[in-house]
């Protein structure tokens, strides 16, 4: 490929000044919004107070965006796709930072969630299994047990195995035939 092949219009300018009485000068300037390009590539580097020297590489083509530290892939978008080169990568300032009250209306299943928005689903989770109960038939503490009385009620004594802190519950069952009332 020829050296004018990779060139463009519209993104040099040469401006002509001549002072009277003086040889003329060209001035060779670069667009400030530059078009027609196929990539730019931009290159920034820094000197940390630590003396560490970093530089950050940024390529723009017809397809992607890449940004490199050094010579790993930070971040590169393509069409629809944003990767990071390596684990823990962050994305910051996302506007969709709570729950939508109304999910069947305001929920949009494309969006990620932010992590905002995951610890208030967790808490309803973890409140949620907070207060489950778990109710089971216990020991009778009466001395007869569960026996129907001449009346026919049983009480029963339940208790929530979840919150094995609180008293157990009565329960009481009222018209249950004795056996002998049945035979």
């Amino acid at each position: 490929e020829k050296a004018e092949d990779k060139l463009t219009d519209e993104n040099i300018g040469v401006v002509a000044k001549k002072e009277e009485g003086k040889n003329g000068k060209l001035d060779i300037k670069l667009a400030k919004d530059l078009k027609k390009l196929s990539s730019a590539e931009f290159i920034k580097t820094v000197t940390t107070p630590q003396g560490d020297v970093i530089k950050t590489t940024t390529v723009i083509d017809g397809d992607s965006i890449s940004i490199r530290n050094g010579s790993v892939n930070a971040v590169t978008i393509t069409g629809n796709q944003i990767a990071f080169g390596q684990p823990g990568g962050t994305i910051t300032g996302l506007t969709n930072t709570t729950w939508p009250q109304d999910t069947t209306k305001n929920f949009d299943v494309s969006q990620a969630a932010t992590q905002g928005q995951l610890k208030i689903l967790d808490d309803k989770l973890n409140k949620n299994e907070q207060d489950r109960t778990d109710f089971r038939l216990v020991a009778s503490t009466d001395t007869k047990g569960y026996t129907p009385d001449k009346s026919g009620t049983v009480t029963l004594d339940v208790k929530d195995k979840n919150h094995e802190d609180k008293d157990a519950y009565k329960v009481t069952i009222s018209d249950v035939a004795r056996k002998s009332d049945v035979d």
